[in-house]
């Protein structure tokens, strides 16, 4: 039969492309022409389903593992120290810890911790019986449980505890919906930190390290932040997506501790969920934490950018290298070994491409391709030109978008005129401009708002009246993967494609990170974004520089 989606071939690794012949007989498939396909279709999922967070598609034995793969396997066989499995794009660690939950007793209590749900879910599948696989989340939820019976989930904790703290004032709603935002972004924040609320110092280094836009309400947030923490941790009977992580590390919680506890992507790991790990595991137990710290690209949320130095130096912690990538072929390797020296190709890796292209050529996009950078507001004139040609194309990041089309309706409030809607962009880009340099906000946060604005800015060019800008805001911003995708770095990191575009590369490093830290996530950035191809890579070119 013929593939109706693009992905790739278990058995030699190559791309399966739309209308490639595939063999799906007992329920396996691969190509047609490669003997004994070994990977099952995933009960619910579709050939050419990419799952986020650098998942890849989790081989059914046999395999044959590498070398790497060997050592973790016998670490987990007959070892019980802490390890943690540094694992480079496109490795198989998630084939690699199914494989290495095989090595586990049934008698030991042993846990796997997904990233996300979509991953836990399909993990269920393919783990054995005795290993209990749940998100962080869930398995802090359950331990709220534990303590306090009956909890509620209500994503509105914060907005129904800041109706007694900071209440709606009707003769100023935009006012109160600028202090009830700036509040609810830094109590999440906090939560995830684990700030020390009482410390207005404190406060203000971690809204500044992590460029939180509190609208102008610096001094009254920070000022209120006590109570509405104070709040939280009293209301035990409900909680929000923060608090199944934050309560149970927060109020000191008898957390449910395993034998054996494995934790996926953990460079990705807020120092809340950090502490939550490590409390997570018996006395003599072994944690193996898998990740990539070359991969962190977060931090600006809340992960903690040194999450794999810190887990490795908790735990003293032996480090197990997963050096090969299956994706990559040896051109790209070749690129990436300038970042990340120790990055491996597979044996029988194509040769591959690496390119340069001007951007006129982006016209010959197709679906499945995906063209990336560093910011959003350049993928959006792309993306509208592909559309007019018939090409399926979309922004990746529906929330973005929602967040992007709320601004577009306030600047599109009362006026009909294409001229007042620049002219309220302009006037919020220079409140906001205004607003970070008075509190002295790193470069980084100045080109947050910048994107921001130039995004809107390409929208409105493809619009006749103000009221449209916002639908076709929502229209282009999609967590779809079909068509053309078309994203920024961090929202591509766990896809891949057979050809991949970086346009505008002289974005990567940012030439605006200053701060060491904020150097080492453009660093990471670069990576994950040489690392995304399985076959062709091109670099679009630009007239301000040349790669």
């Amino acid at each position: 039969m013929q593939s109706k989606f693009r992905s790739h071939c278990p058995f030699c690794h190559q791309a399966i492309n739309i209308g490639d012949e595939i063999d799906t007989r007992n329920g396996k498939w691969g190509h047609s022409s490669c003997p004994s396909p070994t990977m099952n279709i995933p009960s619910g999922a579709s050939h050419g389903d990419i799952p986020e967070d650098d998942t890849e598609p989790i081989q059914s034995k046999p395999f044959t593992p590498s070398h790497y793969q060997e050592a973790v396997f016998e670490h987990v066989k007959h070892s019980t120290e802490h390890a943690v499995v540094e694992a480079v794009a496109g490795s198989g660690k998630t084939t690699t810890v199914v494989q290495a939950l095989q090595f586990t007793k049934p008698s030991d209590d042993v846990a796997f911790i997904a990233f996300n749900k979509h991953i836990a879910d399909e993990l269920k599948k393919r783990a054995p019986s005795h290993v209990h696989t749940s998100t962080l989340h869930s398995l802090g939820y359950s331990n709220m449980r534990q303590a306090f019976g009956r909890v509620r989930v209500d994503d509105r904790k914060v907005d129904n505890i800041l109706d007694d703290f900071l209440p709606y004032d009707p003769n100023d709603p935009q006012e109160s919906l600028n202090k009830r935002s700036a509040m609810k972004r830094l109590v999440s924040l906090g939560k995830a930190v684990l700030i020390d609320e009482n410390d207005p110092i404190a406060v203000q280094a971690m809204a500044d390290r992590y460029g939180l836009e509190l609208n102008g309400e610096t001094d009254s947030v920070i000022d209120l932040l006590p109570k509405v923490m104070r709040r939280s941790r009293e209301q035990t009977n409900v909680v929000d997506f923060d608090d199944m992580i934050y309560l149970p590390i927060a109020l000191n919680l008898s957390l449910k501790k395993f034998d054996r506890l494995f934790v996926d992507e953990t460079q990705d790991l807020n120092k809340s969920q950090l502490e939550f790990v490590l409390g997570s595991i018996r006395e003599k137990g072994q944690i193996v934490a898998v990740g990539d710290r070359n991969q962190s690209i977060y931090s600006f949320r809340g992960a903690d950018s040194e999450a794999i130095p810190n887990i490795i130096s908790a735990l003293n912690a032996k480090t197990l290298p997963l050096s090969i990538t299956y994706r990559c072929p040896v051109s790209h390797v070749r690129l990436a070994q300038q970042l990340v020296s120790h990055l491996e190709a597979r044996d029988n890796a194509p040769e591959g491409i690496v390119g340069e292209v001007k951007e006129s050529q982006l016209a010959e996009a197709r679906d499945g391709d995906m063209i990336l950078c560093r910011v959003n507001a350049p993928l959006v004139p792309i993306a509208f030109s592909l559309i007019r040609q018939g090409v399926k194309a979309t922004v990746r990041g529906r929330d973005i978008g929602s967040n992007l089309a709320s601004l577009a309706r306030k600047l599109a409030k009362d006026t009909t005129l294409m001229s007042q809607f620049y002219s309220n962009l302009s006037d919020y880009e220079s409140r906001e401009l205004g607003r970070l340099e008075g509190r002295k906000a790193s470069e980084m946060q100045v080109q947050s708002v910048l994107d921001k604005c130039e995004t809107l800015s390409y929208v409105a060019s493809e619009c006749v009246l103000p009221d449209e800008i916002a639908r076709r805001v929502e229209s282009i911003f999609s967590d779809d993967v079909a068509g053309v995708v078309l994203s920024s770095v961090h929202r591509a990191k766990g896809l891949e494609s057979d050809r991949v575009y970086i346009l505008r590369p002289e974005l990567m490093p940012h030439p605006l990170a200053k701060s060491a830290w904020e150097r080492e996530q453009e660093l990471n950035c670069q990576y994950v974004s040489w690392t995304r191809s399985r076959s062709e890579l091109y670099f679009v070119a630009t007239e301000s520089k040349k790669r």
